[in-house]
């Protein structure tokens, strides 16, 4: 693909940086809605919440993340996403993570309180992003 089309993508956490790569587009949850970018995109800062987040690489593979809260700036063709965490799709067990957010979703039943809920929603992300990479 010609590199002119393409964007530079960094996803760290505080940890370790996570993905760093040429992609076509990314797409964040970003917190007054999801947004896609592309090249050529004006520059922006948004704050992230907890949600998937998709890397179209420049080859068509599209790798998927569940990312926590954080930022997200767009400048000149690079976007830089800062987030708490990051679960990479091709990691994380499919059986696993509907054990577990199944556990989750039955607790929250139990007992309905904001971080049970929370447990319940990061569980379905995790389904989420490996049923994702896996397609």
């Amino acid at each position: 693909m010609d590199e002119s089309k393409l964007l530079t993508v960094e996803i760290t956490t505080p940890e370790k940086p996570v993905f760093k790569g040429k992609a076509v587009s990314l797409s964040v949850p970003g917190a007054k809605g999801a947004f896609q970018v592309l090249n050529g995109h004006a520059p922006i800062v948004s704050t992230l919440e907890v949600g998937l987040t998709k890397v179209e690489k420049e080859n068509g593979d599209a790798v998927y993340f569940v990312t926590g809260p954080g930022f997200a700036e767009i400048h000149e063709n690079k976007a830089s996403v800062l987030t708490e965490y990051a679960y990479d799709g091709k990691t994380i067990d499919a059986e696993e993570a509907r054990r577990e957010r199944d556990e989750a979703a039955s607790k929250y039943r139990e007992e309905t309180n904001e971080e049970n809920l929370q447990k319940a929603t990061l569980a379905e992300l995790k389904l989420k992003a490996a049923e994702k990479s896996r397609e």
